[in-house]
């Protein structure tokens, strides 16, 4: 058997359609929960706790084997790929430059 040092292993395309699934469950989140600001932070465990109410799918982490560091990952990529200056993660887990849309009242 032959073990290659530092080479990640390739997903297989059952992991990888649940990878894209799971962004693009958080890239439609994001459309319409999360905004940008310049006076807020919010917290990397509310915007997971935030993802997990609004899609069904991914409400529990043992449920949908989806870790909440997983959907931290999305997120910090997420706001990365927008680059605006002041926008970035602090050491604490504080997402900076972004604040969460209230949940709209159905009832």
């Amino acid at each position: 058997t032959v073990f290659e040092v530092g080479r990640p292993r390739t997903p297989t395309r059952g992991e990888a359609q649940a990878q894209d699934a799971l962004e693009n469950a958080f890239l439609d989140f994001a459309e319409t929960r999360l905004r940008r600001t310049d006076e807020t932070a919010v917290h990397k465990t509310e915007i997971v706790a935030a993802f997990r109410r609004a899609v069904p799918r991914y409400r529990s982490a043992d449920a949908s084997g989806v870790p909440d560091v997983q959907i931290e990952a999305i997120a910090r990529r997420w706001l990365y790929a927008r680059p605006v200056p002041g926008n970035l993660v602090t050491p604490a887990g504080f997402f900076k430059g972004l604040a969460i849309n209230p949940e709209p009242d159905v009832f």
